[in-house]
């Protein structure tokens, strides 16, 4: 674990850890404390930046605690997320996140989701959770892939998922 300062340090200078990451490193872990994100004078963007700049073989990045902190990411314009792993987090942590990027113009989300008990996620859920959130949004490519698990369950056809766009002033949508 490093303080914030050296682990700032370490990654704008040129020592060990920068190269590390630079060159050997493909899977990161950041546990980030609430504290030390709210005491820093650098962003909370400009450090996922600043990682992701310098991470030349990363394969698998993953922000503890990042969720926590509730404070609007204004400064971010573009952002992406690709998971290869199924995830159960959309609702409780991927959904929480984007809604704090106000000012985002472009986004591009590859996600496969388990749900439990729950629907599929279409244009509706997709406006009314965090789209409109984000009104500078001017490009949204996605692939997300939602299984659920639930017997009882009326599954949309495909083009009842394309229609559950019109009108949201986005063009066309496969499905």
């Amino acid at each position: 674990m490093f303080t914030k300062e050296f682990g700032l340090r370490a990654l704008a200078g040129d020592f060990i850890l920068r190269n590390l990451l630079s060159e050997q490193i493909t899977d990161l872990n950041i546990d980030i404390q609430y504290d030390i994100i709210a005491q820093s004078t650098i962003s909370l963007s400009e450090k996922f930046a600043l990682i992701l700049s310098l991470s030349k073989r990363l394969i698998s990045l993953n922000f503890c605690q990042l969720f926590h902190y509730r404070k609007k990411l204004p400064r971010l314009k573009h952002f992406s997320l690709t998971s290869f792993d199924d995830t159960i987090y959309y609702d409780k942590l991927i959904i929480p996140l984007l809604c704090r990027m106000i000012n985002l113009e472009e986004l591009i989300l590859f996600l496969s989701i388990i749900r439990f008990n729950s629907t599929f996620i279409d244009g509706i859920q997709l406006y009314d959770q965090f789209l409109i959130y984000i009104p500078r949004l001017n490009k949204f490519t996605f692939s997300i892939i939602t299984v659920v698990v639930n017997n009882n369950i009326h599954l949309s056809s495909h083009k009842d998922i394309q229609h559950s766009f019109i009108g949201r002033r986005y063009g066309q949508v496969g499905s």
